[in-house]
Formats: C-alpha cells, structure tokens, sequence
C-alpha cells in the first residue's frame, strides 16, 4: 500500500488533472471580477484579491514553492503591514475574462480585459514560475527573476503529451510491446504523461496488474485490462469527487477522485477541489509549522544539554580534589609538629611525616609571615577546599537532576508527531522550559547589549558599558534573584551574575564575577578592591536620580583582585 509521504501531498496538488479541475472552478467563481490588488509578502507565493459588485472579496493564493506548490481561492486575506511587496500592477482593475488551464501541460493561465494574461508554470519544480505576459506572449514581468525574462518570449510549455494514444487498443497495446524491458507503471505514464504516479498505481490496481512487472509480460488480456481501466479512469477525471486522505502522522494527499490504493487511510470528500485544495494547504502548513516548532525545541534543549554536560563535567572535576583538602591539612600540621626544626623567613623546608612513615616532606613556606600562619593558611586552604568540595557535590546532584528531566524532555519531543501532543508537551512542562529560558521560537531573548562573560558554573556575568547601559541592565535585563556587583566607593559598570532561582552558586563564580566588577571601575589598577554586592531585588533607583545611580540594602562585601576569567 502507497504512503502519503511516498506521495508527496505538493506533487498531486500540481497533478495535470488537479490543475485542469481547479482552473475550471475558477472561471466559474472569478467571470467578471476585477483585480484590486497582487502582492507577495511570503517568499515564493503570490495573492490576487478580486472584486465584483455585489459580491464578498475573494483572493487567489497561488505558491511555487519548490517544497511545496499549490493554488487555492479563498476570501479576502488580510495583507500584513510589512514585509510585502505589490507584483503585476499593470493588470490592477482589469477585469478577468477567462481562466484555462494548458490542453497538455501544468500551466493556468488567466486572461484579462486590457489583452493582459497571467501564466501560472506548476510544474511542482524550481522551474514553476508566474509571468505577465501580453497579447504577442511576451514576458512583461515575472515573478522570479524578472530581470532575466522580462522582454523575452514566455517559455515554451513542455507538452508532456501529444496524442491520444490511450483511447486506440491497438496503439495502446502496440506501445507496451515496443518497451517490453520497462515497467508497467512506467510504460503508462509514457503513454499519458500527465497521469503521474499515483494515478498510474491507481489503473494498475484496479487493472489486477503488478505496477512493476515488466511491460512486456503483460501482454494479452492484462494489458486489454489495463487499457480499459485507463479509459474508465480518464472518463471519471471529467466528474470529479475530490476527496482528501490522511495517514496516522498527519500527512494529506489530494486526489480529483476516490482511489483504491488509499483505503486503508482516511478520506474525506469535499463538495469542490478548491475547498480541498485549501484543506489540504491549510494541513501542511499546520504540519509545517508545528515541525519547526518541535525543532527549534529540540535545538535549544540539545543546547541546554551541552550546557549541564559541561557544568556537570566542571562540578566532577572539582568533586574529585577531596585528597587536595586533606593534603592542605596535612601541611599544617607538619608545620606545627616539626616547628622546632624551622626557622622564619624560610621559603621551604623538607621536614619528617611524623604523622605517616617519617618520609620527608617538601613544604612551601611564605617567608613574610610567621610559621603559625603558614601553618593556618594551609589549614584555610583545607577549609576552603572542603566547602568547594560540599558545594560541588550539591551542584552534581542539582545537574544530574537537571540533565535526566531534559533527558526525558527530548524523548517525549522526539516522539511527538503533531501540534496538539507539542502544545500538550510544552503545558506540562511549563516551568521546565521556562526556567531553561527556552520557548516555541527558540531562547526567549535575544543576545543582550552588555558584555558577556562566563565564569564557574558555566554562569553568564552581564557588565554595563556606561551610566545609561547600567541603568538598563539593572533595572530592566536583571533578575530579582540575579546577584548585583558594583565596586565601593568608585564609579564603575553594573555587574549582574545571572543564576536561576533557587540556583546553588559556586562560591568562585561570585568571586569572578566581584573580580570584573573592581576590572570594570575606576580602581582597576589596585591589588584589592572591595566589591559590595546583593540579590537584584535589593536594588533600588532614587527617583530622579542621574543615570546608574543606585542604592543597595542588605549587601555583602568582598575585597578581590581586579581582572577578567
């Protein structure tokens, strides 16, 4: 059984008989309106709104997209405000006279009352185009690439048939033995080219006859059974009963007929072929959109993946230093307990493990300082490593959680296969996505006009770059929950540490980010810089105040070297 992908729903919406039906529909519909207006504001498609007194707006929408072709009518679209262009103004007011469709090719073409016609080449290829053409069928504007057929001859029509080779048995059946090493299937869309695929799989069906045996094995009787249901099918092309098939993942096919190879599949009829052909677009583009939806979706999660790999990679690394903490220790007290074998001022000293096996040890000493504080800073150092060390761990269990939920996020969006599962998916996890600052389109914000650092954690460091910038990086760009920096006692830019709520913060990236905040300020130059800082939310601006001017409540102090990570 033939699938609707295999199909390719935009190849039958520029079928030769599909085509046929639609141009007849309109020259029933259209007789007598008037052009009001022909513009473009989607790459590859064209609008006509025409006009009759006493009658409601109707617009054409026809699109050679090559992924994509179709025509359909519907009522007066709304233009959008930017973005589109107007095409064909010469033709604006005239009145339609007759629309026909090519006796042997995919072209619709629509004359007007000034001897003015529009071709319409749906060949379902990067070839289709749309051409202004006048009375001698030369090319006044085109629709693509104007500049290189406007003036020129309209392009010859391909004449994919040139005789009525089908309706004679005997030049039929003649036709299949002069191709005996080619398909069935192939030998009748030659004989009609402009059946196309899916008709031709529909004849053979209703034929008894394998689509892709040879030619030449179906002579006699299967080929007199072929030839009759050719015959059968072209006479039910002229009484169309449009009806469209859809398959479990959404994908729709419109046929002039009802055919036997989609049974299996869900079918609706329609009481026109352009009230399915508008069905039918109206579904692809449903599908179309809800697919980049789901992939912009997946790009940003499979970003945010990489994200926690490399924070979780960082967090693993700094969990791994525990010999680090009780080496630093271990210093310390070797300092003590060998204190009568050193001297101050010393800038290292081999002394005995008295704690171990009394192998000699290699110790770094400061020589600006006494024996007890090299000895305490060793022990600080332990200290430091240790808190490190228990923030890591919290930071790995945090970004082992997070990488598992966005795990099982990419399976379910991987797995889905339409717009209502996507809107489902995106309600449940609404605070999900939100917090990754992920939505349909993509990241909610744009890249922000600030400098942009990383530091540890793999957090991002927002710095202003002048009074004004400040001023909106604070009270615009930054979170209540995001940590504010600002050097004390000197002018300087506003740094914000982005961190998520509830987010634990490595203490390093805090220190780093105090760090660009002493870089950034009229202190730069000093070895310590005292850096105050606080949640965002207790920041405030004085009303009336001059640009960048802020007070903080309930800040901290950190004294750091000034310098960028």
């Amino acid at each position: 059984m033939r699938t609707l992908a295999e199909s390719v729903s935009g190849a039958m919406m520029t079928n030769y008989f599909t085509l046929r039906a639609l141009a007849g529909e309109l020259q029933e519909m259209l007789h007598g309106y008037h052009i009001t207006e022909i513009y473009s504001q989607k790459k590859n498609e064209l609008i006509f709104t025409l006009r009759r007194s006493g009658n409601e707006d109707e617009s054409i929408i026809i699109s050679i997209d090559p992924a994509f072709h179709y025509l359909y009518a519907t009522g007066r679209m709304v233009r959008a405000r930017k973005n589109s262009v107007d095409l064909f103004t010469s033709i604006i007011g005239h009145v339609i006279e007759h629309i026909e469709v090519h006796p042997r090719d995919r072209i619709i073409t629509i004359a007007f009352s000034n001897s003015a016609s529009v071709a319409f080449y749906l060949f379902g290829t990067a070839a289709s185009n749309i051409y202004l053409i006048d009375k001698e069928r030369t090319v006044l504007e085109s629709f693509k690439r104007n500049a290189e057929f406007r003036g020129t001859p309209l392009p010859a029509d391909k004449g994919e048939t040139d005789d009525h080779r089908h309706k004679d048995k005997t030049s039929f059946i003649r036709f299949f033995g002069e191709h005996p090493e080619k398909t069935v299937i192939s030998v009748l869309k030659r004989s009609v080219p402009v059946l196309g695929t899916v008709y031709a799989e529909e004849i053979c069906a209703r034929a008894g006859v394998e689509p892709s045996q040879a030619a030449g094995t179906a002579a006699g009787s299967a080929c007199e059974h072929l030839h009759t249901e050719l015959n059968r099918f072209m006479a039910s092309l002229d009484h169309p009963r449009p009806t469209v098939y859809e398959d479990e993942k959404g994908d729709s096919v419109l046929t002039i007929v009802p055919l036997t190879v989609f049974t299996d599949l869900k079918a609706r009829e329609y009481p026109t072929v352009l009230d399915a052909a508008a069905s039918v677009v109206s579904r692809e583009q449903r599908r179309r959109k809800f697919e980049a939806e789901r992939d912009t979706l997946l790009a940003s999660l499979r970003r945010e993946a990489e994200h926690v790999r490399r924070a979780l990679a960082a967090a693993e690394t700094e969990a791994g230093q525990g010999e680090r903490a009780e080496e630093y220790e271990r210093r310390g007290k070797l300092i003590l307990g060998n204190i009568h074998l050193l001297k101050g001022g010393m800038t290292a000293a081999d002394v005995p493990d008295i704690y171990g096996d009394g192998t000699k040890v290699r110790i770094t000493l400061n020589p600006k300082t006494s024996l007890a504080q090299n000895a305490e800073r060793y022990f600080q150092l332990a200290k430091q490593t240790r808190t490190k060390l228990s923030e890591a761990a919290k930071r790995l269990r945090v970004l082992r959680h997070r990488e598992t939920a966005i795990g099982e996020l990419l399976e379910q969006l991987r797995n889905t296969s339409s717009g209502e599962e996507l809107e489902n998916i995106l309600r449940t996890h609404r605070k999900e996505f939100k917090a990754m600052n992920i939505s349909r389109g993509g990241r909610e914000e744009e890249l922000p006009p600030f400098r942009i650092f990383k530091v540890r954690g793999d957090l991002d460091v927002w710095v202003g770059k002048n009074s004004a910038n400040n001023d909106l990086l604070t009270m615009r760009y930054a979170k209540p929950h995001d940590l504010w920096f600002h050097a004390r006692g000197a002018s300087g830019s506003h740094t914000v540490l982005k961190v998520k709520k509830n987010e634990i913060v490595p203490k390093e990236a805090i220190r780093q980010a105090a760090a660009i905040a002493a870089y950034y300020s009229k202190m730069r130059n000093s070895s310590s810089v005292p850096v105050a800082y606080c949640e965002r939310k207790y920041v405030r601006k004085p009303r009336g105040a001059a640009p960048g001017t802020v007070i903080l409540e309930r800040e901290e102090l950190i004294f750091i070297q000034p310098g960028l990570p």
